[in-house]
């Protein structure tokens, strides 16, 4: 590799299988041609210099990190910390990186849940290792440094999902049965295609931390899981939640239960979407979103944040208003929406018609009066050098 390249990394969207990965189940991903890029120049020194348009440039020594080899609670929740656990990573593989520059760019909106802390660590993963690994981390490795990163150095919990679907590019099927050896395939399936169009609408949601609600729905799937005798939902099946579902109402209360029945439905919709990809059929694909949609803010419920917080919950309405509207009544032909990601906020996720998607936009902007829904369009690229 020469001293100057570019590198890109995608943005993601969680297509299917919703708060199902940490309970070991199926999600469907995609990347986006969305994403983070870098005009990258190696250095003679030991210095990662980042600057991304918008940012304050930064710097992060290598020896530094070599030396410490332990995140830095200081820099938690900082861009320094994912470079400085990419770093640890492969310092700790006995390769010999050193520094460069990376001059970097985006086109991941704020507050999408495109996931551009991924993707930044990825592009950090992929420039180290094509630089000075001479590219023999495989894109699961570098998924897991990835992870590394974000987990240890970031300080913020959270599944493997992102990391992989950036890493592998594409709309894949992920099975998180064996967490440390995930089971990953590609579908051969084009939204483009199937006449499908793909729309987030930002709901303008600025809550204060809560990451406690996140928290709050593995472990009350957990306990839910515990009551049918295995550590995790994906190792018991619906029969056997249904016999213990009203002991676990009355011990866990009503809302853990809601979430273990949620996880049955949610697992059924995502392998029913994955059938209805497989054909080709996008009518299905939309119908399945729709159910999935309303099993979480029903069942799983982390749309609505509190009684007096419900931006949300107002932006998935005004989604079905407008979707109304686009499809002139040939509710046979409606596309659907539900609330992306891990929610309590952010944005909603719609498929529809492609001949739809310009009107739908245009009245979701209108009524929000700003540009609220941002077209999405996939790509076969994971993070890469170019």
């Amino acid at each position: 590799m020469g001293k100057n390249f570019k590198a890109f990394a995608p943005g993601r969207t969680e297509i299917a299988g919703n708060h199902v990965d940490h309970q070991h189940g199926i999600a469907v991903t995609g990347s986006l041609k969305q994403g983070i890029s870098a005009d990258v120049e190696l250095r003679d020194d030991k210095i990662i210099h980042i600057n991304s348009e918008g940012f304050e440039p930064f710097d992060v020594d290598i020896d530094k990190v070599a030396e410490a080899m332990a995140p830095d609670p200081s820099k938690f929740n900082t861009t320094e910390a994912l470079v400085a656990g990419v770093a640890h990573k492969f310092i700790e593989a006995g390769v010999p990186i050193s520094g460069f520059t990376a001059n970097c760019s985006s086109t991941i909106g704020a507050g999408m849940g495109l996931s551009s802390s991924a993707a930044f660590e990825l592009l950090i993963a992929v420039i180290l290792n094509d630089a000075y690994a001479s590219g023999k981390f495989s894109k699961m490795e570098l998924a897991q440094i990835g992870h590394f990163a974000e987990v240890e150095y970031y300080g913020k919990p959270c599944g493997l999902l992102d990391e992989t679907a950036i890493s592998y590019g594409g709309i894949i099927k992920i099975n998180f049965a064996n967490p440390e050896v995930l089971d990953v395939k590609p579908i051969d399936f084009s939204f483009e295609r199937a006449g499908l169009g793909a729309v987030l609408v930002d709901s303008g949601a600025e809550h204060g931390d809560i990451s406690h609600m996140y928290a709050a729905i593995p472990g009350d799937m957990k306990k839910v899981a515990e009551m049918c005798g295995v550590e995790f939902l994906n190792e018991t099946n619906i029969s056997t939640l249904s016999k213990n579902l009203m002991n676990a109402e009355k011990v866990l209360g009503d809302k853990a239960a809601n979430r273990g029945i949620n996880y049955f439905h949610e697992i059924n919709l995502t392998k029913e979407r994955i059938k209805a990809m497989e054909a080709g059929d996008g009518k299905l694909f939309m119908q399945l979103h729709g159910l999935s949609g309303s099993s979480s803010a029903q069942f799983l419920q982390n749309v609505t944040v509190s009684e007096e917080d419900q931006q949300a919950t107002l932006c998935q309405a005004i989604c079905e208003l407008c979707l109304d509207q686009a499809c002139e009544g040939d509710y046979t032909n409606r596309g659907a929406s539900r609330i992306h990601g891990g929610g309590f906020g952010g944005c909603m996720q719609v498929f529809l018609p492609i001949e739809q998607v310009s009107k739908f936009c245009t009245l979701v902007n209108e009524i929000y009066g700003r540009e609220a829904a941002t077209e999405i369009q996939f790509s076969d690229t994971g993070a890469t050098t170019l």
